[in-house]
């Protein structure tokens, strides 16, 4: 069984580290959110807890692998 990775959702100034299934489920809510062109609350499923992020046309959030797995901090996933 492979090991899931760990990404890690950068908000507001924050870090939220989380599952990879995860990230891609946040991602997708907050596409439809920038979308839509309402702001809107997105739930965050991370590694510490739930959080409830305000996705807003003009945020900005980049996912990308955590440090302790990969040597850079590259976006892996972007709001596209």
């Amino acid at each position: 069984m492979e090991e899931a990775k760990t990404l890690v959702v950068r908000h507001g100034g924050r870090e939220y580290p989380t599952s990879e299934e995860m990230a891609h489920i946040f991602r997708r809510q907050a596409d439809r959110v920038i979308g839509a062109g309402q702001p809107d609350l997105v739930v965050l499923r991370h590694l510490a807890g739930v959080d409830l992020l305000l996705i807003t046309g003009r945020d900005c959030y980049t996912i990308y692998r955590s440090r302790t797995e990969v040597h850079t901090d590259r976006p892996v996933l972007a709001r596209g």
